[in-house]
């Protein structure tokens, strides 16, 4: 699933969800399966307001350490090219991050924004995460050859699901800018989500791997244990 944190992947605090502006048309559905995603107009702007639901087969520390790897996006999210930094890492709780995107049918873009964590999963690896993004503008200069997103905000919310499972929702709204054909936009938006759960949730499966590959197994976990006992009498 890809695209980025215009989203992305891809697109404001504690339990945010995205208000309803006044004016905004019904939501129209533009996918449905295991991912259902939801868009919707905002009548006299170019705001596109999406809403999408599904579910990964994978914990939700995995689902969170992908989201939070900004860095890594070039590598597994679709359509982006490039991401930088310009203040904060994953193991803080506040982020400034541009990101410079190729969409399809359309100039590249690229965007600043303040990513805010308002939740992370507890140290064993329980627990819910949500992350929220506000675009900053103004905050990197504007570099040639792509069009600066100056609208963009949303969040993820991913809760436990049985059997190692999460529960994925992903809002965002944003002004894309400059002219798209609104054929472009209807499709940018199925394939930007359905690519950016899909490539979440197979990076959040290649991290647990990992992670299960680290971790001492139960026996060897038992042995260090008693070993530290020991010492410890």
């Amino acid at each position: 699933m890809r695209f980025s944190r215009l989203g992305a992947a891809g697109w404001v605090a504690g339990l945010l969800l995205l208000p309803a502006l006044a004016g905004a048309q019904e939501w129209r559905t533009i996918l449905t399966g295991p991912i259902t995603v939801q868009a919707r107009t905002i009548p006299g702007t170019a705001l596109e307001e999406v809403r999408a639901e599904g579910s990964f087969d994978a914990q939700v520390q995995d689902v969170q350490s992908a989201i939070l790897d900004a860095q890594a996006y070039p590598r597994f999210m679709p359509y982006v090219k490039e991401v930088r930094f310009l203040r904060g890492r994953d193991a803080d709780d506040l982020h400034l991050v541009y990101t410079r995107v190729a969409p399809p049918f359309m100039e590249e873009r690229d965007y600043v924004v303040q990513v805010t964590v308002d939740e992370r999963v507890a140290p064993d690896g329980s627990g819910s995460f949500r992350n929220h993004w506000v675009a900053q503008p103004n905050a990197y200069p504007r570099r040639q050859g792509a069009v600066r997103v100056v609208r963009n905000e949303g969040t993820w919310h991913i809760t436990p699901l049985p059997g190692g499972r999460s529960h994925v929702s992903y809002r965002f709204m944003l002004d894309p800018g400059g002219w798209i054909p609104s054929f472009a936009m209807e499709i940018g938006h199925k394939r930007a989500v359905e690519g950016a759960f899909h490539a979440v949730e197979r990076e959040a499966q290649a991290r647990a791997e990992k992670r299960r590959r680290s971790e001492p197994s139960d026996v060897l976990q038992a042995e260090l244990d008693s070993r530290r006992q020991q010492r410890s009498e």
